[in-house]
């Protein structure tokens, strides 16, 4: 009597068991995903994806689901870049993006004008003279004229990387004794970093315009460079350089010029 009871029970569980087992064969859902990694020049762009602010540049954003998407760089000072972009499951994609500055229109204003007509009793004596009310025009205009700077050397840029002796100033492919940076070569930008106790610092002017003060803060390590742009250097010993050049579509010579 006791064994049919064991028996009974012991049906009733296998069969809850059963039930249980049936409810959860119905599987998870889950979406595909990529990988995307987002570079901007200069850095810190904010980065919109379908319209979504994510994160700043230079990042990786994981969990993006595979499919189109519209990514957005947006910088203050900078036109926004815009590009579209298709994830692929378990892939990783790239965006490389150089900000063009925006164009600011300056309007200027002409001063007014008082006629001033000299009358006597016998008539009008002299004909009408134009008197600027404001002696900002009357005032001599001093135009500073552009130096040209002494160049310590230039080098070529070759297709992908190099490393770059600023003191010689020398390139090549091995890190030699006395390399203060290495060279990335993107297309239209370099991407620079500096080694070997050497520091860098971004500086928005052309190479021309370049003083010493303006190199005095150079401690980062990583930098890029754009045409007609210029990048401070500061080597391991004390001494600074700038570098830089101008080219039309990419990279091909790299002009520099000792500031000490």
């Amino acid at each position: 009597m006791i064994n049919k009871k064991y028996l009974f029970l012991l049906l009733i569980i296998v069969i809850i068991s059963c039930s249980n087992l049936d409810s959860s064969e119905t599987p998870i859902q889950s979406t595909a995903t990529g990988i995307l990694e987002v570079e901007s020049y200069p850095e810190g762009a904010q980065i919109y994806v379908d319209g979504e602010l994510k994160e700043s540049a230079p990042t990786t954003l994981y969990n993006i689901p595979a499919t189109s998407h519209n990514v957005i760089l947006r910088k203050e000072g900078f036109e926004d870049f815009q590009t579209t972009v298709i994830i692929q499951a378990g892939r990783i994609e790239e965006i490389k993006a150089t900000l063009e500055e925006e164009i600011v229109i300056v309007t200027t204003t002409i001063p007014d004008v008082e006629i001033i007509i000299e009358e006597t009793d016998e008539g009008i004596l002299d004909e009408p003279k134009e008197e600027v009310i404001t002696d900002e025009l009357n005032q001599d205009t001093d135009i500073p004229t552009e130096e040209t700077p002494t160049l310590q050397g230039n080098i070529e840029i070759p297709e992908f990387f190099e490393y770059i002796d600023v003191n010689k100033p020398s390139a090549s492919t091995f890190n030699e004794v006395g390399t203060d940076l290495l060279s990335k070569n993107y297309g239209d930008y370099l991407h620079i970093t500096a080694i070997n106790n050497a520091n860098i610092l971004n500086v928005d002017k052309p190479l021309t315009a370049i003083e010493s003060s303006d190199c005095i803060n150079s401690q980062s390590i990583i930098g890029s460079l754009t045409s007609n742009k210029a990048l401070c250097v500061k080597t391991s010993d004390g001494k600074l350089y700038a570098i830089g050049g101008v080219w039309d579509e990419k990279p091909d010579t790299l002009l520099v010029v000792p500031l000490d």
